[in-house]
Formats: structure tokens, C-alpha cells, sequence
């Protein structure tokens, strides 16, 4: 492409779609934001909401292909798999496990820094002068740790992270409960870090942020994407469920979905999905301060509006099968 688009069609109202519209809004392009559901009606509605700078080591670290069988077969441990789901998962197994050594993690974790380094400034001038940015708090992140054994289990990830200069400090559990009360002692060791936030309720800060992309001028289309219409090895224009829709461009921002579509286009793309959860307190009788990743578990207590909102189990069971029931 050797001009700028006057035109461009986001394909997906989730919190990436939503940025990369309001961005391209921003910058001088007539945008039209597409989804069959509407803003925040996946993943982005129910995520932990952290703006999680450090979380740039990836689940692939060394030792991984030894930890997961265990994991998977345990109900007491945070990962989980629908048996039936396994043979489609397989091929996707064996490329993910392969990058579980130092060399990728590493390479991986570098790159995912670039990116996250300044989350929460980034999120502030997303929703800057917009009814999102009451949503948005920039502070800390506590990880939360039975005791110092089980922190040095975790020093692998940390070394890496250090590596890299992402501030953090280790805490006792004295530390934790000056730093905030309502942990009282509940870990016996604990670790600080800065430069995070968190979104009080991300449903609603992504449908406030869809609100200001209307009010500046921007184009919702609910409807569904059916097929790209390509000519001449470009996209000329998108099949939808209310019609053909035609523009200079087009980002596809669907999240787990993107690997079906991304076929259509003739790009193989090797992506699986996490099925999350998450269970929240309503009018709980502690507030937390900060977020809290809970080792042990390895799910997050996020503050909310008015409510506590524990998030962090990953399923893989694929993008049909219905929710699972609690065992």
C-alpha cells in the first residue's frame, strides 16, 4: 500500500479492534468497526483486567513438558482439558511444547516486553478525554506466595524478568500487610510491582471506549464476517451477514476466531484458544488495593466497581463446546 487508507474496516470489537479503531480514528481515517455480537461481548468482558506490564514470561518455560501432565490431571491445579477436544489440540501441542527452553523463552519474553512495557500509559492515552478513563487505575501488582520457598520455585520466571529491568521487590508478610491491610496474613511472602493498573470493569471501559469512537464520528456494523472477495492478491472487499461492505483496508482483530478467517486469506495461522473463568464477590467484605496474583492458584483477585473478581483458569476445549460445569 503506498498511501494512507481513507477507509478501513476493523473486523472485531474487542479491546484490541477497539484500540486499533480509535487509533485509525485518530489519525485521520474514516473507520468502520465490525462484529456479530458488539463491543466487549468476549474475552475482553471477562478477563482479570490487570494492565500487567511484567507478564512477559511465557507459559512455555523449561521443565513445562514435565509439569503439565500432572497439572492436567489434578483438579486442584489451574489447567484443565475436555479429553474429547485432545486430538485437535495434538497438532498444536507439539509445536507449543517445543518452545519450552531457554532460548525461546528468552526470545519471546524480549519481544512481549517491547509490547507491554508501558501498558498503563498506553491504556491512559487511549481513553484519554473519553468516559473510559474512569475506569483505568495505574498503580501496583502483588504476587502473593505461601511462603519463600514457593517464591524461589518461581525464580526462573523472576531472573527473567530481571534480566530485562522490570522493576520489582520482594516482601514479607509484614511487608504485605503494611502495604495493604486486608491481606492480613494470608502469604508468607509476597512481591511488589510498580508500574502496572488495573480496569475496575472491563466490559464496560471497552463499551465506553466504542462510545467515543461513535461519538468522534466512527461506524458500528453488527454483523458477521463470511468471506473476503480478493482480487489480484488484495481484498477488495468483505461478505458479511448484512452485505458486502468495501474499504481500503481491513484489520482482523478477532481474537481466537482470527485462525478460520485468517484461512480464507490463505495464511495458516497455528492458534489455539484458553477458555477462561471467572467467579466474582459482589459487595465483598474486604477491597483490595491492587491487584493480586495468587501463586498457589494461579488466578487474580482484581478490585472492581463494587465487586471482587477472581480470574485465572485455562481450559482448552476449543471455540464450540459449551462451558464446563464446576466438578
Amino acid at each position: 500500500m503506498n498511501k494512507k487508507p481513507e477507509h478501513v474496516v476493523v473486523i472485531g470489537a474487542g479491546i484490541v479492534g477497539i484500540s486499533t479503531a480509535i487509533w485509525l480514528q485518530r489519525d485521520g481515517c474514516k473507520v468502520t468497526l465490525l462484529d456479530r455480537d458488539g463491543p466487549a461481548a468476549g474475552t475482553s468482558y471477562g478477563n482479570a483486567g490487570v494492565l500487567a506490564s511484567a507478564a512477559v514470561v511465557p507459559v512455555t518455560t523449561p521443565g513445562l513438558v514435565l509439569k503439565a501432565p500432572k497439572m492436567l490431571l489434578s483438579r486442584k491445579e489451574p489447567l484443565f482439558l475436555l479429553w474429547r477436544y485432545l486430538p485437535k489440540l495434538l497438532p498444536f501441542l507439539r509445536r507449543y511444547l517445543a518452545h519450552a527452553n531457554a532460548a525461546s523463552v528468552e526470545k519471546t519474553s524480549t519481544a512481549l516486553n517491547q509490547l507491554l512495557h508501558d501498558s498503563p500509559d498506553q491504556h491512559v492515552a487511549l481513553a484519554k478525554g473519553s468516559d473510559a478513563s474512569k475506569f483505568i487505575t495505574v498503580g501496583n501488582y502483588l504476587f502473593g506466595y505461601t511462603n519463600k520457598a514457593a517464591f524461589e520455585k518461581d525464580k526462573y520466571s523472576w531472573d527473567a524478568r530481571k534480566k530485562l529491568g522490570i522493576p520489582f521487590k520482594e516482601m514479607t508478610t509484614d511487608d504485605l500487610a503494611e502495604f495493604d491491610p486486608a491481606l492480613g496474613n494470608s502469604f508468607g511472602y509476597g512481591v511488589l510491582c510498580p508500574n502496572h493498573g488495573h480496569i475496575s470493569d472491563p466490559g464496560e471501559y471497552v463499551k465506553a471506549l466504542a462510545g467515543d469512537f461513535l461519538a468522534s464520528g466512527g461506524v458500528f456494523t453488527k454483523a458477521a464476517l463470511l468471506d473476503f472477495s480478493i482480487n489480484d492478491g488484495l481484498c477488495g472487499e468483505i461478505q458479511t451477514t448484512n452485505g458486502p461492505i468495501k474499504a481500503d483496508a481491513y484489520v482482523l482483530a478477532t481474537g481466537a476466531w482470527s485462525g478460520g478467517l485468517a484461512k480464507k486469506l490463505g495464511i495458516k495461522v497455528l492458534l489455539e484458544s484458553e477458555r477462561g473463568y471467572h467467579i466474582e464477590f459482589v459487595n465483598p467484605s474486604i477491597v483490595l488495593r491492587a491487584p493480586v496474583m495468587v501463586a498457589s492458584g494461579k488466578f487474580v483477585a482484581t478490585p472492581m466497581r463494587g465487586r471482587l473478581r477472581c480470574a485465572g483458569i485455562v481450559e482448552f476445549g476449543g471455540l464450540d463446546l459449551p462451558p464446563s460445569k464446576s466438578p
